[in-house]
């Protein structure tokens, strides 16, 4: 315990020497010990980490868990001082991060006059909106007039659910060929998955499991940060090839 407390000081003191902090925190860690360095700890890094990237994260965590419609009161609120296309664009964001597609539409559809017509981000969100209430065939016209208005425009995201929504309508032939051109870029394994469940139930069973232990190998390479944030199909892809 005693040379715990003695690293804990040495360590806490450098910090505070390199980052010019006040010597006192020196003082205080040297003559209080443990209580000195957590003095230091909670007056001095705590509030810093606490306004840091990472801490506004945290931060912003925590206040979804408490009140997960915040951000959505916040922009209800700002809409409806100043009814702009910009307010109406934010507010069909939190509704789509809710999964209330309908209220999404609802939202952007005033908007979507004049200017904003052709925007390329309006017109996401509206396609976004139609593919969640059910309407894939609307949402691919919404994603090909976007393509049209705007070809220098590119998402990821958008191809994505150009994708989703060609398989939802039952375009399959077409699905399957955006989903191949999107595994070999997109930054998770949803195309590749998805991808590998049509040609299962195709019957092309080895192009499927070629695809999940695509997957597999580069979640056992990409770390514990891409895993967690792709769990879903990581959990799918392992389940798919430890059956066959």
């Amino acid at each position: 315990m005693i040379y715990l407390s003695l690293a804990l000081q040495i360590i806490f003191s450098i910090h505070a020497i390199k980052t010019g902090r006040p010597f006192v925190w020196v003082l205080v860690m040297i003559l209080f010990s443990v209580l000195g360095v957590a003095g230091y700890i909670i007056v001095e890094l705590l509030p810093e980490w606490w306004s840091s990237r990472s801490g506004n994260k945290v931060k912003n965590a925590i206040g979804k868990t408490i009140d997960p419609e915040k951000a959505l009161k916040a922009a209800q609120k700002a809409c409806e001082q100043v009814d702009t296309a910009k307010n109406r664009m934010n507010l069909a964001e939190q509704y789509l991060l809710l999964h209330r597609y309908q209220e999404a539409r609802d939202a952007l559809a005033p908007a979507m006059t004049g200017f904003y017509a052709e925007d390329p981000e309006m017109l996401l969100g509206m396609a976004k909106a139609e593919f969640g209430i059910n309407n894939p065939e609307a949402a691919i016209s919404l994603l090909g007039k976007l393509k049209a208005a705007n070809p220098q425009f590119k998402s990821p995201e958008g191809h994505l659910l150009y994708a989703r929504a060609l398989e939802g309508a039952g375009r399959i032939p077409e699905a399957i060929h955006e989903y191949e051109a999107l595994s070999q870029y997109y930054t998770t394994p949803e195309p590749a998955c998805r991808l590998a469940q049509i040609y299962k139930t195709q019957g092309k069973q080895d192009r499927a499991d070629e695809l999940f232990k695509s997957v597999l190998k580069r979640s056992v390479n990409a770390g514990k940060h891409f895993n967690e944030i792709n769990k879903e199909w990581v959990k799918l892809a392992k389940r798919e090839v430890g059956g066959n």
